[in-house]
């Protein structure tokens, strides 16, 4: 079957046919500017609980300063604070009462990610794009991170330090990501592949036959 494609984008440096449906090889294809950024959060100001009642720190990226980017990693660390140029809490003691602590990562009420937790270290697949600007807010990207019985405690004394990868598109071609579909494969761990499936005002679409193997339990789907 022959490929749908809107009409070539056309500026100085885009000259492009647009697939119906976006994969990541396209995406990465064609970014133009990438860039590294760091916001500080307080922690102990996201405390909410999870879905058995138990404390957890809930991150709804939608409510940061990634409102409106593409991302393709996040990164967490939690320090501590300082007085007089001193650390309240040593980083030994918060990195060894971070053990056995977990996170998520949810799109709505869809879970896209869960693993254990580690300090600095990316939470999202290799080339994943989470294009959160056009996501909406009722199926807000958020980050959790559970299990965390032994930093409550602490929490008052320490700063979250979020560090994302930003990456940005030619105007007209971000532009045209509302009208389009974006499918994206995830390798996880076990080398079962989930599909990561947006589409704005489209509907929704969730199946591709090139998957060697789908775990129908953690397929993402966002409206």
């Amino acid at each position: 079957m022959n490929k749908k494609y809107y009409p070539p984008v056309n500026n100085n440096n885009l000259h492009i046919p647009v697939p119906k449906v976006l994969t990541n090889d396209f995406l990465y294809k064609n970014i133009k500017n990438i860039k590294q950024s760091i916001i500080c959060l307080e922690p102990i100001k996201l405390i909410n609980k999870d879905a058995d009642g138990l404390d957890c720190l809930n991150i709804n990226l939608h409510k940061t300063d990634l409102r409106n980017k593409h991302i393709n990693s996040i990164k967490l660390q939690f320090l501590s604070k300082q007085i007089n140029n001193e650390v309240i809490i040593s980083q030994e003691t918060i990195d060894s009462n971070l053990k056995n602590t977990k996170y998520n990562v949810m799109c709505g009420y869809n879970l896209i990610f869960y693993d254990n937790f580690y300090q600095n270290e990316n939470l999202l697949t290799p080339e994943l794009f989470l294009p959160i600007k056009y996501i909406a807010e009722h199926h807000s990207i958020s980050v959790n991170i559970i299990n965390i019985v032994n930093i409550l405690s602490m929490l008052n004394d320490l700063e979250l330090y979020i560090s994302f990868t930003e990456i940005e598109f030619d105007k007209e071609l971000d532009n045209l990501f509302p009208t389009l579909q974006i499918d994206q494969k995830i390798q996880r761990k076990n080398n079962t592949f989930n599909l990561f499936s947006v589409m704005f005002g489209m509907g929704v679409k969730a199946f591709n036959e090139d998957l060697p193997k789908i775990d129908n339990q953690n397929l993402i789907i966002i409206n």
